[in-house]
């Protein structure tokens, strides 16, 4: 029971820092693909053109080509609109909750990895505050980015506790909105399978047969350094697919 208060302890910590560094940007507006993606987005008016938004390129709604596919995302701002219309704070809100999400995310997958507590809090916390988000949280359209990296950090945490269902869900949500490019495609299965085969975890967490090995090799400080490097590096490099 204490072990699982200091989780939710850290879990709330992650996730007030990860909320209070981007805070001020609840004063900002809308910049450049802002314009495309939401203010001039005359899909996002009304949910009923959810249908039209699925079928459709990232800026069609702005009556713009656009080679990208991110219905969920554009479906999110259709939902803000509906919300608060095109009242930016709203928007950017939403953009700082999902961050804070994605810094929990990395907490509690760095404990399925076999970290301590104190030592996933501290890889999640450098996550949370490290200015390589400054583009994705703050710029709106940056939510493209945050959302898949929600799924990518869901689907690994679900296929570590082996949650075969939540798994199915978290990589289809991830295919979708990574907007069935390659990498998408082909890059989660192989990690996931890396993963299954111990080859990545076992790689830098040491892993050999798991359980109490598995948290005994993670105990080491090289390793630890090296599992908070993994996530702090992997994550936003995969999230801009």
């Amino acid at each position: 029971m204490a072990l699982l208060s200091t989780r939710r302890r850290w879990t709330l910590l992650v996730a007030v820092v990860a909320m209070a560094v981007f805070l001020p940007t609840l004063g900002h507006g809308f910049v450049f693909d802002d314009g495309a993606e939401v203010v001039s987005n005359g899909y996002i008016r009304s949910l009923t053109n959810v249908p039209q938004i699925w079928c459709s390129n990232t800026w069609a709604g702005a009556g713009l080509n656009n080679n990208t596919f991110r219905p969920l995302t554009i479906t999110t701002y259709a939902l803000n609109y509906t919300a608060g219309g095109l009242t930016p704070w709203g928007y950017h809100l939403v953009n700082i909750l999902l961050h804070a999400l994605i810094s929990v995310l990395v907490f509690r997958l760095a404990v399925r990895w076999g970290m301590r507590p104190v030592a996933a809090a501290v890889g999640a916390l450098l996550f949370a505050v490290h200015p390589i988000h400054v583009e994705a949280v703050v710029y709106v359209a940056g939510r493209k980015e945050l959302l898949t990296t929600t799924f990518l950090l869901a689907t690994l945490i679900a296929w570590t506790a082996r949650l075969a269902p939540a798994v199915a869900v978290g990589s289809l949500l991830f295919v979708l909105d990574g907007g069935l490019r390659w990498l998408g495609l082909f890059g989660l299965p192989l990690l996931l399978l890396a993963l299954r085969g111990g080859s990545l975890g076992g790689w830098f967490l040491g892993r050999s047969a798991g359980g109490q090995q598995y948290r005994k090799a993670a105990d080491s400080p090289v390793r630890r350094v090296g599992a908070v490097i993994t996530l702090h590096v992997f994550t936003p490099a995969t999230a801009g697919l």
